[in-house]
């Protein structure tokens, strides 16, 4: 299948306030696709995903400042962000903020992966169900709330991840295992400075939970937040407070 091409820009995005002309909204439909893949590379940066698209639809974005490209090749949704001088000439003179919000399909079970560049992004992805997540060297300022899961679900961190937290659903099962170096850890309550062998740790319902969440971390991870604490923004400061103010 060829990917299904942008639509033209649009005025305005309504009720988000986004006014300028350098906007963009943008929508696929579902099909009759059973689940998908979300690809997020290439310099993303200030990014909203989240469940809730409207019903028939992959996903809807909306998008300001910057503009991304986003692709739908089969199952695969490709979210990333070309660097042309002509896109930054766009952007200056438009004077536009720059920012992107993008609903994800409730109706079908997702896998994520964020690949190098991708940074001050934010997923409330509590309202879909998620297959598995990945993140790739170069990633950073990642704040993530996980759904509940169903099954056992991989999570891999890969080298040159920087400041991710991770929010768990309250009682869900978690395990983490790292196979390589990580500068700072925090799981809950419990925090670690660097550790740069294999080790383990797991919350006290994974051991008998049929559903949980399995971390693996492969090195290079500079900071990583576990918790079942409220991150998103309008909680507390205590996480992910780095994550908001860099924004």
């Amino acid at each position: 299948m060829s990917p299904e091409p942008l639509p033209p820009p649009h005025a305005h995005f309504g009720a988000s306030g986004w006014t300028r002309q350098n906007e963009q909204e943008v929508f696929a439909p579902l099909g009759d696709r059973t689940r998908a893949r979300l690809l997020v590379s290439g310099g993303i940066c200030r990014s909203v995903i989240s469940g809730g698209a409207p019903d028939g639809e992959l996903y809807r974005g909306r998008f300001a400042g910057l503009l991304p490209t986003i692709e739908v090749d089969g199952d695969v949704v490709h979210l990333r962000q070309d660097f042309g001088v002509s896109h930054w000439l766009r952007w200056l003179l438009s004077q536009s903020p720059h920012a992107a919000e993008l609903k994800l399909s409730s109706r079908i079970p997702w896998e994520v992966e964020l690949h190098g560049g991708v940074s001050r992004f934010q997923a409330d992805l509590r309202s879909i169900e998620l297959a598995s997540l990945e993140m790739w060297g170069g990633v950073s300022l990642v704040s993530i709330a996980l759904p509940p899961p169903k099954g056992r679900v991989r999570i891999r961190a890969w080298g040159g991840a920087h400041q991710v937290v991770l929010q768990r659903p309250p009682g869900a099962g978690f395990k983490v295992a790292i196979s390589g170096g990580v500068c700072h850890l925090q799981l809950d309550e419990n925090e670690f400075g660097s550790l740069g062998g294999p080790s383990a740790w797991q919350s006290p319902e994974y051991s008998t939970a049929s559903d949980a969440w399995e971390l693996e971390v492969h090195g290079g991870v500079n900071e990583l937040i576990i918790t079942d604490e409220e991150i998103l923004p309008g909680a507390g400061r205590r996480y992910g407070g780095w994550y908001r103010t860099a924004w």
